[in-house]
């Protein structure tokens, strides 16, 4: 009886053997069949970008095996793309790729040499425009002429300059001191900001150093233009606040 027990378990072990290899066969030709063959893309989030325009970035076949997509990889080539920050893909099985992007988002107008481009608040090149848009949602930024690094689709320009605009507009009061500004001029060599308002003044801003209080003044001369704007009094020239102390005003 022991005997025909210890010849029957290797049976049962080939028999179970022989079924998980059957198994995988048959999950194999399952998953090569066409079933699993990719028939449509669906893209979600995109305004500005087509579903064409991602679907060819992703190198997405329709055909092809949805289990042979590497859904990281596609995902990073389709955020090649200029206008795409991120990219995320999914299989939904058994026969569709879904592709959710976050797009960038236009933050700013830059002027460079003799070009006027859209970035975001990262910097990145979005695309070209023909002449400065009349938005008050997007910031003006300027760089002087010693900036001379190339401009590429999708990479950032000059990301000191967004950086540093992104700081000083985030401090600024909403209701009162960013819309009047009208230009950010951001110098390269000094890596420092030149404000612009609306009423002409030019602001010397510098850098970020004593931020709070500069924002302060920028709060004061704004009061201050306000009231010559009223009483039809001359305006400001200048203001100097790049040095400790208080800040250095020339009027008109």
């Amino acid at each position: 009886m022991k005997e025909a027990k210890r010849q029957a378990k290797p049976k049962k072990l080939f028999h179970w053997m022989l079924l998980c290899i059957v198994c995988l066969i048959g999950v194999y030709m399952l998953l090569r069949s066409d079933l699993f063959l990719i028939k449509s893309v669906e893209v979600f989030n995109n305004e500005r970008v087509s579903t064409a325009a991602v679907e060819s970035l992703g190198d997405i076949e329709i055909g092809s095996n949805i289990f042979q997509i590497d859904r990281e990889l596609t995902a990073k080539k389709i955020e090649l793309h200029q206008l795409i920050k991120h990219a995320e893909v999914k299989r939904k099985l058994p026969s569709t790729i879904q592709v959710t992007v976050e797009e960038r988002q236009p933050w700013a107008q830059l002027m460079v040499r003799d070009r006027c481009i859209l970035i975001d608040d990262a910097g990145v090149y979005m695309e070209d425009v023909n002449h400065l848009m009349d938005d008050p949602a997007l910031l003006l930024i300027t760089l002087d002429d010693a900036y001379s690094e190339p401009l590429n689709f999708g990479q950032p320009i000059c990301p000191e300059a967004a950086a540093m605009v992104k700081r000083v507009y985030e401090a600024l009061t909403p209701e009162f001191c960013r819309e009047e500004i009208s230009e950010y001029l951001y110098l390269t060599e000094e890596k420092s900001l030149v404000i612009y308002t609306m009423a002409g003044t030019e602001v010397r801003f510098g850098d970020l150093d004593r931020l709070e209080l500069k924002i302060s003044y920028m709060q004061e001369i704004q009061k201050k233009e306000k009231e010559t704007e009223a009483t039809g009094k001359n305006g400001i020239m200048y203001v100097d606040m790049r040095f400790e102390g208080m800040p250095s005003i020339r009027d008109l």
